[in-house]
């Protein structure tokens, strides 16, 4: 049987061929998107989503549980771990419990074998506290795809999933660490010039925002602060609540989405968790943690205390 051949008029081949072209391009990126286990806005996952893509090569899982003896008594398969206090934290830092500089994140980068281009899952056994803090750190150096198991280890548990004691062996990476970026973080000084003008919130607990729970030379917060603890956010089982919730919850304290949020705590940690949930799960476009906190702040009688 004879077969025709399509003909295609002279003047169209280099419209023709650029189509093919554009079609191979797209289709190359599209292939190279799915490569990657996270997309570039996906920064919170289920436990079911984590399941299904947890043998994904590009895929690393960090435990951010409180001490590595809970690590050590079950952890989710081939999850590495890190501690937000003894490695995830500049030791030479005069202020307790600072984030790492440059070189010590991507010196811990490199020893858990973590690539730049790697997508990152981090958790911890409780209320995603460790693992937001740690997500605020890789954020400051720029990681492009990193994110928290809602629920962690409980919430994996939970659901009937394995748990395992086996510490995988890793490669060391590579890793090359981002500049860090002063756009999600704030300086005492940096408030202190902007008194009356930032909207500041005080994730602590009532006690201490109070001035009754002194973890510092003084007590009380920072002036004109609002208090909105950081466990409001989270649902009992330790996931996060829905985002009508959230909104609900800090639009009654009156937190505004169009002036600058800085959030603070003792220690930068409970504040990266607030952080978190503004920035990423309600889209606030402005907000910085404040590293120091009131371990800082409560320290200085250089600067102003509100009780």
């Amino acid at each position: 049987m004879h077969r025709s051949k399509l003909w295609i008029p002279a003047a169209w081949i280099p419209a023709v061929a650029l189509l093919v072209l554009a079609t191979g391009l797209l289709a190359s990126v599209t292939q190279a998107q799915q490569a990657r286990a996270l997309g570039r806005t996906q920064v919170l996952v289920d436990a079911a989503w984590l399941g299904a893509n947890l043998t994904r090569p590009d895929l690393r899982v960090l435990d951010l549980s409180g001490t590595r003896e809970v690590y050590g008594r079950g952890h989710l398969p081939g999850a590495a771990y890190a501690s937000i206090t003894t490695d995830l934290v500049d030791p030479t830092h005069p202020i307790r419990g600072m984030a790492p500089n440059r070189d010590q994140f991507q010196a811990l980068m490199r020893r858990l074998g973590i690539g730049n281009s790697d997508s990152v899952v981090l958790y911890d056994e409780g209320r995603s506290l460790q693992a937001a803090r740690a997500f605020w750190i890789f954020k400051l150096y720029r990681h492009e795809r990193v994110a928290v198991l809602d629920g962690g280890a409980g919430r994996w548990a939970a659901e009937g999933r394995p748990l395992v004691t086996e510490t995988p062996a890793v490669a060391p990476s590579a890793y090359v660490a981002g500049e860090r970026d002063a756009s999600i973080e704030a300086t005492a000084e940096y408030i202190r010039a902007r008194l009356g003008k930032v909207f500041l919130l005080d994730s602590r607990n009532p006690r201490e925002y109070a001035g009754l729970d002194v973890r510092a030379a003084r007590g009380g917060h920072i002036p004109g602060a609002v208090n909105v603890e950081w466990t409001l956010a989270t649902n009992p089982d330790g996931t996060f609540k829905a985002a009508a919730d959230l909104r609900a919850l800090y639009g009654r304290a009156g937190v505004p989405r169009d002036r600058e949020i800085i959030v603070y705590c003792q220690t930068g940690v409970r504040a990266a968790h607030s952080w978190f949930v503004l920035k990423y799960l309600l889209g606030y476009p402005q907000v910085r943690n404040y590293d120091g906190s009131w371990e800082e702040w409560g320290n200085r009688p250089d600067l102003p205390v509100q009780r």
